[in-house]
């Protein structure tokens, strides 16, 4: 089915400026994945900088003194009209907020030239600087008069073009080194930057399928649960059991089977143990919910928001995907009645290649229920229970659990999880004190 369009990696949203934000996100998120600090920082980093030297007083003193601009290997660069050149430099890794660039800049003055590399951009809130090495020393080079910034899902740091600066000190050692006549230090050209976080799979200990790729759904995210009508009961006790899906259930386990995390039991099919058989249903752990024994005065049935924790995964290494499911959320609420989870999946077009593509959870309206004719039953006094309640497929559900993009030869032709697909029906049990 026709899929809603996806922000890839490399998108931006406007973000926390400043350079105490940038540091408390970057270190948040690669402390997440171990990346904090140490050379394991390099893991995954991507995108890098884009210079401009040619204006300013510093580069027409360069260009007075024939001093010509090119990159170091793996930088890249390329001239145009006016004198200008333009130079690409890797990231190769973050750390702590500070990212190193591959490559380098190398000025020539006939037979005579130097190169600054080793280049590591601090950023800070109005003027970033970028430190490296000229020849064996390490000092400051140049400075970026430019904000840099995080955007919110801490996928990327980006630096707004600014101008580049070429420092004092830096500026008298290529002098020298060059045998040149006086290059001040001063305005060289401009930087933009967009350095790409380091990422991986965070189910990759679980699911042997590393993450090549990271995309943000835009799937609409899940309305929150009503506010109930009548009096309510707060201190309810539910742990949901649902099956999700009987035939997904048996296709994911003729491979891997799935999985229960956070607490969640996998239940098999009563008889002997089979290890071959596929679940039969899953019980979540209970969380705080609410309750309304509605009447005829408010004219509304009885409502419930009954929440649970844990999960379900479903990993399929051979076809390529994982998906989990976690965090349920039961509404009882008449025609607007659902399910809403957490949904985080990884899908490779390729099954082979044991990578793919990594989408954050999500919490989404995973699917709608049906209570028509089926009221809430009181017995004994403190316990209700919906017994069998109908669920099929919403599209936000089938979007997110991507099931539709999974590409396997000798796979049926048309998509076995378009929105509207029949899921197992749940019953939800709820108790709750009573005197």
């Amino acid at each position: 089915m026709q899929q809603n369009p996806k922000v890839s990696t490399g998108s931006l949203r406007p973000g926390i400026r400043g350079f105490t934000s940038i540091l408390a996100l970057l270190v948040i998120a690669l402390g997440w994945l171990g990346l904090a600090s140490g050379p394991a920082a390099a893991a995954g980093v991507g995108g890098g900088a884009e210079i401009t030297f040619g204006y300013g007083p510093t580069a027409k003193a360069l260009m007075k003194n024939k001093v010509k601009i090119t990159s170091v290997a793996p930088g890249t660069h390329s001239a145009s009209s006016g004198g200008r050149v333009g130079v690409e430099l890797p990231a190769t890794s973050i750390s702590e907020a500070v990212f190193q660039l591959g490559g380098g800049i190398q000025f020539s003055r006939g037979s005579r030239s130097v190169s600054a590399t080793n280049f590591s951009f601090i950023p800070s809130l109005r003027s970033s600087t970028i430190t490296g090495r000229i020849g064996t020393r390490e000092l400051p080079i140049f400075t970026v008069s430019s904000s840099p910034f995080s955007d919110s899902e801490q996928v990327a740091i980006t630096v707004p073009f600014g101008r580049l600066t070429l420092a004092a000190g830096a500026a008298r050692l290529i002098q020298s080194r060059l045998g040149a006549g006086r290059i001040p230090g001063g305005t060289i050209g401009g930087l933009s930057a967009l350095v790409t976080l380091p990422f991986e799979d965070p189910s990759l200990d679980v699911c042997a399928i590393s993450a090549a790729t990271r995309t943000f759904s835009q799937v609409p995210v899940a309305a929150a649960a009503p506010d109930l009508v009548g009096p309510s009961v707060l201190d309810i006790n539910s742990a949901p059991t649902w099956g999700i899906k009987a035939s997904l259930n048996g296709y994911v386990n003729a491979f891997n089977r799935p999985v229960g995390l956070g607490g969640t039991t996998v239940n098999p099919f009563p008889g002997p143990p089979n290890p071959a058989s596929p679940p039969r249903n899953y019980t979540f752990v209970s969380a705080p919910g609410e309750y309304a024994a509605n009447d005829s005065s408010t004219g509304y049935d009885d409502q419930a928001v009954i929440n649970s924790t844990g999960g379900v995964m479903y990993c399929n290494t051979a076809h390529g995907f994982r998906i989990t499911i976690s965090e349920p959320t039961v509404v009882i609420d008449g025609s607007a009645s659902r399910i809403i989870a957490n949904v985080d999946t990884n899908l490779s077009a390729n099954p082979l290649s044991g990578v793919g593509d990594w989408m954050p959870s999500q919490r989404v309206n995973l699917a709608r229920l049906d209570l028509t004719g089926l009221p809430a039953v009181e017995t004994p006094p403190g316990t209700v229970k919906w017994t069998a309640i109908p669920a099929v497929l919403t599209e936000e559900g089938s979007d997110a659990l991507r099931l539709c993009e999974v590409n396997v030869p000798g796979a049926p032709p048309n998509c076995l999880y378009p929105a509207g697909t029949a899921l197992d029906p749940i019953t939800v049990t709820i108790t709750y004190p009573v005197g």
